[in-house]
């Protein structure tokens, strides 16, 4: 499975404690917005890179490109998770209200209505983040790949790639979501140090997400490559 393959990919670069810390660096930024942003452009350069038989981790440089291309992946993001980040709030602030408003005025009515609303709406949400988690690594791939935001909602080609490589796919998302559990429950039992395992999540989350790119871009080069060539004679 590529995911396998590519979980060495950052470390055989000579040069990843200072690229995996610039990205840890711009993790800790993203409450200011520009980290993601810049994290996002470099997961574009990774894929990339990955697509054309790169094999070391890229160059943090050409920052305009980096900014640009992130704000076309965080848009992508913005408009596949905002209903379902909205049913989630909605929902479970009803359920919430519902039980305050019930409790508050010892009314079922009040409960039962806001529980009611709380548990679909919400439910919902839930249920469509995750189909939005599903998708959303193939249309960041189909962005880098293609340098089109439109690329990215073109449902038909989403789903055919998927299908095209679903195993690999799926083994992917498993895999790092399982490695990302491990390390919040490894990391949470060393809370009681400041900082540092925040710090250090930061790392795992962005150590994964070059992970990530990395097989998605080597799947692009590997298996779906042969129907639509990688566009050239632009630089990363």
């Amino acid at each position: 499975m590529q995911v396998m393959d590519s979980l060495n990919y950052p470390v055989k670069d000579p040069n990843w404690p200072a690229k995996v810390g610039i990205g840890t660096l711009f993790q800790l930024l993203s409450v200011a917005l520009i980290g993601s942003i810049l994290n996002a452009g470099y997961s574009i350069k990774v894929m990339r890179g990955a697509a054309e038989g790169e094999k070391k981790l890229p160059e943090w440089d050409n920052w305009s490109d980096l900014l640009f291309q992130g704000l076309l992946l965080m848009l992508v993001s913005l408009v596949i998770f905002i209903i379902p980040i909205s049913m989630f709030i909605f929902g479970f602030g009803s359920l919430f209200w519902g039980i305050f408003a019930g409790t508050l005025r010892e009314s079922a009515a009040h409960f039962a209505a806001g529980a009611g609303i709380g548990l679909v709406v919400g439910g919902a949400g839930v249920l469509f983040l995750l189909v939005a988690c599903f998708f959303f690594p193939m249309m960041g791939l189909r962005v880098a790949v293609h340098r089109s935001f439109g690329a990215a909602f073109d449902v038909g080609a989403v789903m055919r790639d998927i299908m095209r490589i679903f195993p690999e796919y799926l083994v992917m998302l498993l895999v790092l979501a399982g490695i990302y559990f491990l390390a919040v429950m490894v990391l949470g039992m060393l809370s009681f140090i400041p900082i540092l395992p925040q710090i250090a999540l930061l790392g795992v989350s962005f150590y994964l997400m070059l992970v990530s790119s990395h097989t998605l871009g080597t799947l692009y080069r590997t298996r779906l490559a042969q129907d639509v060539p990688l566009p050239s004679g632009e630089t990363l």
